[in-house]
């Protein structure tokens, strides 16, 4: 083969290599959402949907148990607002818990975490105390506030560990720096310490919110909304109005409330959470 026949040779094999390919079809875009599917369908069933008919049902006058329902638009949001005293109280109440639980249980979960973020003998021995108020719970004035004192004391530990995991993202360096300067415990903790635990005192905040206006068990368990109804919270009075006095409506009205109230804390969070991804 002379070089001509070699440089003709070469240059259909480079031409072969340039010809467009025939593109297959690719179904690798399927391929997330047949993981994600079997999840989606559970969550639609069991979150989504219930979320869903509770809505329409809030728009009915039903007892729960009736083969028929009777379509009465606002009436039920309409009775919560005008002719509903327990409600206006359980809305109180969830106030008072919501304030309660913003102050109590994050200043005692940060007071723990900076304890144990110190160095002592035995700050890596973690106990559980179980502690349950027995004061007062037949007294309409106070009970509220002893449910309170359990349920925070209960909450605490989230916070607690939250903030210690923040505190172990502190730089020692600021904080000896501080301490150079002359600066005290308490100048430390408000000048270094505590502005480097914005973000988490954010996931703090907006988790205690959102779980003290869900609560419901411990004042179910401890008082079951009395004495007079005076610890009503929104989820127990929730439930009574559509467990026990068969008022479905009314109930599942009271839960998109409830809902409403909580979307207030969860979409900041769940910005924030985004944000930090």
């Amino acid at each position: 083969m002379d070089a001509v026949e070699a440089i003709s040779v070469t240059d259909q094999i480079s031409s072969r290599s340039q010809a467009p390919r025939k593109t297959v079809p690719s179904f690798r875009w399927l391929l997330p959402w047949l993981f994600v599917t079997p999840a989606l369908f559970i969550y639609v069933v069991v979150v989504v949907y219930p979320m869903v008919f509770s809505v329409y049902l809030s728009f009915f006058r039903w007892d729960g148990v009736a083969p028929t329902k009777v379509f009465v638009g606002l009436q039920n949001y309409v009775a919560l607002l005008s002719s509903d005293p327990v409600f206006w109280i359980a809305l109180t109440n969830n106030a008072i818990w919501l304030v309660a639980a913003l102050i109590l249980p994050t200043s005692i979960g940060l007071a723990l975490a900076l304890i144990l973020n110190s160095k002592f003998r035995g700050s890596r021995i973690f106990r559980t105390i179980f502690y349950i108020p027995a004061v007062w719970l037949g007294d309409p004035q106070v009970a509220l506030y002893a449910v309170i004192i359990a349920a925070a004391w209960n909450a605490t530990g989230l916070p607690m560990l939250l903030y210690l995991a923040g505190l172990q993202t502190v730089p020692i360096e600021l904080l000896e720096a501080a301490k150079v300067e002359g600066a005290g415990p308490a100048r430390r903790f408000l000048y270094v310490t505590f502005p480097l635990l914005r973000e988490t005192t954010l996931i703090v905040l907006a988790i205690t919110a959102i779980n003290s206006l869900k609560a419901y068990d411990i004042v179910y368990a401890m008082t079951y909304g009395g004495p007079a109804n005076r610890t009503q919270v929104l989820g127990t009075w929730m439930y009574f109005q559509t467990y026990n006095y068969n008022t479905v409506g009314g109930g599942t009205a009271i839960a998109v409330v409830l809902f409403a109230l909580t979307l207030i804390f969860a979409v900041p969070y769940l910005r924030l959470m985004v944000r930090n991804q």
